[in-house]
């Protein structure tokens, strides 16, 4: 038996909304201000894994930021994610 995306039974194994659209779960906007407003944030270098990241130590709904050649969360002050950065 094959399932189709219109079947009720693949809907509710996948649990999701074929038409649905996706989502962006790990969004990181760039930070063009100055690096002493990121001193004190932790950080993980730009070739590290996001996902990885969000999901063990930062929480999924965290704010990351990106200046130069390292990512921030910025989780504790949310203005920095956004108001300054894009």
């Amino acid at each position: 038996m094959t399932l189709k995306r219109s079947d009720n039974i693949y809907q509710s194994k996948y649990n999701k909304d074929p038409k649905a659209p996706k989502k962006k779960k790990y969004r990181v906007k760039t930070f063009r201000h100055s690096d002493k407003l990121l001193e004190g944030f932790p950080s993980f270098h730009r070739t590290g894994s996001i996902r990885g990241m969000k999901k063990l130590y930062y929480g999924e709904d965290a704010l990351l930021v990106r200046k130069g050649n390292y990512i921030y969360n910025v989780t504790s002050n949310p203005s920095i994610y956004h108001e300054m950065s894009y």
